[in-house]
């Protein structure tokens, strides 16, 4: 019988944040182009988290508008946030309200794009053997995609905030796996021109 990775039944739900103010790359950083046909960051990460969870909500700022038709267009959720230019944690609460009955949810930055597609599946993979907690590491080094079953939906609605879940999941670390692995993506954001993938 085929698993839920397999058929994408699993209910998982995707969260991606795409609130960030970029005050040090400049403005619309994830509208960037970082291909070499011209896809946008945001939709490179989206594309990527949409193997693993069909269903992606992006948190975004209100006035993100040219985003949110973007999104729009290419079958995905936004989900404003009014709260987002206080920080990280505020973006988060706001992406798992609008999903609170996922029986988890797989949480990425609009930022890395350098995150490989099968980084997404064996992070979820692991989730679903393990529950939980998931986060992937490269060399001690704790990055994302992290997945968190929805036993902990109420700490992560309460996330306020620079701070996001990071706070909440080091209070658990009896349910928390971590998964090494091989890329380094995983711990990349885009903060400068430079870090983009197809930058010369």
């Amino acid at each position: 019988m085929p698993n839920a990775l397999e058929t994408g039944d699993n209910g998982v739900i995707g969260i991606l944040l795409a609130a960030g103010l970029s005050r040090r790359f400049g403005p619309d950083k994830i509208m960037q182009s970082v291909t070499a046909d011209g896809i946008p960051m945001v939709l490179v990460c989206a594309h990527k988290l949409q193997a693993v969870s069909p269903e992606v909500l992006v948190v975004i700022r209100p006035e993100q508008q040219s985003l949110r038709k973007l999104l729009l267009a290419n079958g995905l959720t936004p989900v404003p946030c009014i709260l987002a230019h206080l920080g990280m944690g505020h973006s988060l609460s706001c992406g798992i309200a609008a999903a609170p009955d996922a029986p988890g949810w797989l949480i990425a930055l609009a930022d890395q794009p350098h995150i490989e597609k099968h980084v997404y599946r064996d992070v979820y993979s692991a989730w679903c053997r393990h529950g939980g907690i998931v986060r992937p590491t490269f060399q001690g080094q704790i990055g994302h995609p992290v997945a968190i079953s929805a036993e902990f939906g109420r700490d992560l609605r309460a996330c306020r905030g620079d701070q996001g879940a990071r706070q909440f999941i080091e209070a658990f670390p009896h349910r928390t796996t971590l998964l090494p692995v091989h890329t380094r993506g995983v711990i990349i954001d885009v903060d400068k021109p430079s870090d983009i993938p197809n930058h010369p």
